[in-house]
Parts: C-alpha cells; structure tokens; sequence
C-alpha cells in the first residue's frame, strides 16, 4: 500500500523546476487564441488551397510565439502575421485579417470583436503601487506571507 507522505510532497513542489505560474494576461492570450482558431483554421479552408497554407504557417508561429513562456512581447520585435476567416455564411468571401505580435492580445480581441464573438473581460494589469500609491507592500501582506511559510513549517514538521 501506498503511504502518502505530506511534508515530502511540499518540499518536491517547493524544489520543482518545471512548475511555472501562468499570469492572468497569459491566459487571457491563450482563451483568445482558442477562439481564434475557430475561425482560422486550415481545416476550413479546403477549397481554397493557398490560403491553407498561409494559415497553417501563421499558426505554427504564432502557436510558437504563444508558447514561449510568455516572453511573446519582449524577445519578438512587430511583425504582422495574415490569417484568412472562414466565411460565417454562405454568401460571404474569405476576409483577411492581420494579427501584429507585438500587440497580440489586443490584435486578436480586435479580430474577435469584429466578428462578433463573445469574449470574456480583460484581465486587470496588476500595478507595481498599491491604492495607496506607493511601491511598498501594506503591513497586510508581510504577514499572510509569514502566516504562510508558518503553515508549511508546521506540516513539515509532522
């Protein structure tokens, strides 16, 4: 039988390398990105043979760009990627839409809005000055950090 050993657990989570926290502007970029590829992707786009492929290529990059750790902003300088949207009824052509990575989140909520999918709310962009206006941390938050290191001393403990 398995014996499930608490204080273990914490200090391999603690020692883990490979565990990253995603921010919330990353995962907004991501649910876009979801989104996005509903309406692009070259599945769609069988009789229209060369804008396949330049969807598929466009999405390769930019599933490249989304997946780089979030670095999408700051190692990539602009670059405009095209993608063709499928047609939403029968009498429409293919539009063609730019995606600009240096302002991805905003480039594909554009996108999004234009064509009319509901979207969820953007994140809120977390500011380095709390409400008070300065840069350091409130008295709150020095103790719900030593109340928590306090906590997993304890189960370390037992």
């Amino acid at each position: 039988m398995f014996k499930f050993c608490f204080p273990q657990l914490i200090n391999r989570i603690k020692n883990c390398s490979a565990i990253r926290l995603i921010s919330s502007e990353e995962l907004y970029i991501k649910i876009l990105y979801r989104k996005f590829l509903l309406y692009v992707h070259p599945d769609f786009f069988n009789q229209h043979i060369l804008e396949k492929e330049i969807n598929a290529t466009n999405i390769k990059n930019l599933s490249n760009l989304i997946g780089s750790n979030g670095s999408h902003g700051k190692l990539i300088s602009a670059r405009t990627l095209i993608f063709y949207i499928k047609p939403l009824e029968e009498a429409q052509s293919l539009r063609r839409v730019k995606v600009i990575t240096d302002k991805l989140c905003e480039s594909m909520r554009e996108i999004l809005e234009t064509i009319g999918v509901d979207l969820p709310p953007e994140p809120i962009k977390e500011s380095k000055y709390n409400k008070f206006g300065s840069s350091q941390e409130s008295k709150y938050s020095h103790a719900a950090g030593s109340d928590m290191s306090l906590f997993f001393s304890t189960l370390a403990d037992r």
